[in-house]
């Protein structure tokens, strides 16, 4: 099945993005149906060492806050970041730390993990209100995307005020701003040589926030990857 030029980059129920170009080539990846290039890929990775945009969401990930308050829990995670705003790789996931007692955790692109998986058997209350660990379902709350390529900063430069050039953000630093007038949580996490900062907004603003991205892109001839182009890049 061919999909038409108005469905998406990354297709989940209610969620539909803009796609570019005619394309069939897609796979089902934990129920999110994911293009996995536009072009050839080879020269979709070239696109990304310049400037490329790609839909994340099909990864799964997770939230938690108050951990310290769940032994059981820190015996699963093992290792966290002693500076909050840093990330780390553990267990073939990305994990930041947002703040004193909130974690997130990415899942590999490309490797099974049992990390998050562990953590949900762990029965966590999603209620907020509780005195102990609970879960931010950040699968169902925020959309995630990866911007690549060395004029991404020049790209953030125009649409968020935080000063994100290379040479001021270190890799696996976080940092939470605001981009295009939304809340977002970016996280720099190169691919061997090239620069690639993972965002995080809310799922609400998701098909907004695409827009945006693209339309800043113009500037800078940016492209639209898939995942297997992406993924080619680590």
């Amino acid at each position: 099945m061919k999909l038409p030029v108005t469905q998406a980059l990354t297709i989940h129920t209610h969620q539909f993005k803009m796609c570019e170009a005619n394309c069939d080539n897609y796979e089902e990846i934990s129920g999110y149906t994911v293009i996995t290039h536009l072009d050839d890929p080879q020269i979709e990775v070239e696109y990304a060492k310049k400037l490329a945009f790609t839909d994340l969401s099909y990864l799964q990930r997770i939230g938690i806050k108050r951990y310290i308050s769940d032994p059981s829990l820190l015996d699963l995670i093992k290792h966290i970041p002693d500076q909050i705003n840093t990330a780390i790789h553990l267990d073939n996931c990305l994990l930041a730390r947002l703040g004193f007692e909130e974690i997130l955790i990415i899942n590999s692109l490309n490797k099974n993990t049992q990390l998050i998986d562990s953590i949900l058997k762990n029965n966590l209350s999603t209620n907020s209100h509780v005195n102990k660990a609970f879960i931010v379902p950040r699968q169902d709350t925020n959309a995630c995307f990866a911007i690549t390529g060395s004029q991404a900063p020049s790209l953030f430069a125009k649409i968020c005020g935080v000063d994100l050039r290379l040479s001021k953000v270190n890799n696996l630093q976080v940092v939470q701003t605001n981009i295009a007038r939304i809340s977002a949580v970016i996280i720099r996490n190169d691919m061997r040589e090239c620069p690639c900062f993972y965002v995080l907004v809310d799922q609400a603003y998701s098909a907004y926030f695409w827009n945006c991205i693209i339309d800043a892109m113009d500037e800078f001839t940016g492209n639209i990857i898939g995942s297997h182009s992406f993924q080619l890049l680590k």
